[in-house]
């Protein structure tokens, strides 16, 4: 910067006092340390700029020129929002019928954990009822309530009464169905017998 002139200073009349730009621009001797040198040419640049920056009038009072700003108005409609609306619509028709599947089998799932804890909660109670039905108590206090079991040496009296044995019979009467087959009378019997409270 230092060698290039502005061809603006030559048109200029130097101020009064001020040094003719000549003898502002007098080289000082060559320093030896290159720092000393970059020190230099800096100072030198200051100088210029100084010189080339007109002084502002102290005495008058300062005014700043802003320039005027004026909103502006915002579009209503962009390229930009064509093209966001655009991709909205096709991520959402290319993502309904996943999102609508996913919900589906979610659905299916939380109504298959359910039956199998219903399930695991029959083989619960099937597995207590198989437990007990191993203990021999428990068969006889059965074959007693059931179909009047007696042991050796006992005596079992039935009294007819209001909930006696008329009830007892009747209710068998009823669940019995007629005109089976032995076979299916002796299966029907069966079921009846362990169903049966």
């Amino acid at each position: 910067m230092t060698g290039r002139r502005n061809p603006a200073d030559s048109t200029k009349t130097p101020s009064r006092g001020a040094k003719p730009a000549k003898a502002a621009r007098a080289k000082p001797a060559k320093p030896a340390d290159p720092s000393e040198a970059r020190a230099a040419a800096r100072q030198e640049l200051a100088a210029e700029i100084r010189r080339d920056v007109p002084a502002a009038d102290t005495t008058a009072a300062p005014t700043r020129t802003e320039p005027s700003l004026k909103p502006v108005p915002a579009k209503s409609f962009s390229g930009r929002l064509l093209a966001l609306g655009i991709v909205m619509v096709v991520i959402t028709v290319l993502l309904a019928p996943s999102v609508r599947t996913f919900l589906q089998q979610r659905s299916e799932i939380a109504a298959l954990e359910a039956e199998i804890a219903r399930e695991q909660e029959v083989g619960r109670e099937l597995e207590e009822t198989l437990d007990r039905w191993e203990d021999p108590a428990y068969i006889k206090a059965q074959a007693r309530e059931r179909i009047f079991l007696v042991m050796p040496g006992e005596t079992r009296y039935l009294v007819k009464g209001e909930h006696g044995v008329e009830d007892v019979e009747e209710q068998a009467a009823a669940q019995a169905p007629q005109d089976l087959e032995w076979v299916d009378a002796l299966w029907d019997s069966v079921l009846r017998s362990a169903t049966a409270p």
